[in-house]
């Protein structure tokens, strides 16, 4: 089964509206307790999310993940090599 189908029966559509809701709420708090920010601050040109881009959001998240831990794992393997030529030596 790929990823997102077994994601997609944990996280329905009435799920991703209430995330969409919950994001846009806490943005309108956060702007309306925030009396400093900078005038050229990204914040200050927020809109309102909807669910596909929460979902893309989710799946670039999802695929930065993947390469980060391919990418950890590759130095670690490189670092244990490295490790094991010390000690041999």
């Amino acid at each position: 089964m790929h990823f997102l189908e077994c994601f997609q029966k944990f996280i329905d559509e009435d799920m991703w509206q209430l995330f969409v809701e919950q994001t846009n709420i806490y943005a309108i708090q956060f702007l309306a307790a925030t009396h400093n920010l900078k005038l050229r601050s990204q914040a200050r040109s927020w809109m309102d999310t909807n669910p596909t881009e929460m979902k893309t959001l989710t799946g670039l998240l999802r695929d930065i993940k993947q390469e980060a831990y391919k990418e950890m794992c590759s130095l670690l393997g490189q670092w244990k090599e490295e490790i094991v030529n010390i000690l041999v030596s």
